[in-house]
């Protein structure tokens, strides 16, 4: 992984679905370059995903596309493996998301174009440099109370990653 902070050094292709929702996202990352919690044979580091996402409704008629932006800190503890071998972590991160509307589909709305985003993950990183990246995630969208609409949409994701 590139140890610049302040740079982007990663893109990510995600597919996921939901029982509201069909969604497919690209990520740019970018480590954030600090490692804690060195010791052993594991760390904590983390990096910025800044993440453009579209969605299909899965339910009732009229189907409905959202669109979405966001940025998420995700906190990442990895065990150290030498290059080459399967490096497995578990992840987690909270961000923000601004949708192109409220309606999942006719009969969902999610209250606010405004969401939060947060999840839950787990996967390996592989390859001569540990540049390749997969992984599956558990990933809920809410407004948190925002409004009293607030449904949440839920979402299980696959995830492919490359770092440069």
């Amino acid at each position: 992984m590139n140890n610049t902070a302040n740079a982007v050094d990663g893109i990510a292709f995600t597919g996921g679905h939901g029982p509201d929702a069909n969604m497919v996202a690209v990520s740019l990352t970018w480590d954030w370059g600090k490692r804690w919690f060195t010791e052993g044979d594991w760390h904590l580091g983390g990096y910025w995903e800044l993440t453009g996402a579209a969605w299909k409704g899965d339910g009732p008629s009229p189907e409905k596309e959202l669109y979405a932006i966001g940025i998420a800190p995700v906190f990442r503890l990895q065990r150290f493996t030498p290059s080459g071998w399967l490096n497995p972590y578990a992840e987690a991160g909270i961000g923000a998301y601004q949708f192109s509307g409220r309606r999942v589909h006719g009969s969902l709305s999610m209250g606010t174009r405004f969401e939060f985003g947060s999840h839950v993950g787990l996967g390996v990183t592989f390859g001569d440099q540990q540049q390749y990246d997969l992984s599956y995630r558990f990933q809920h969208f809410s407004n948190a109370g925002i409004t009293s609409e607030n449904p949440g949409v839920n979402f299980n994701e696959i995830r492919f990653g490359y770092h440069f």
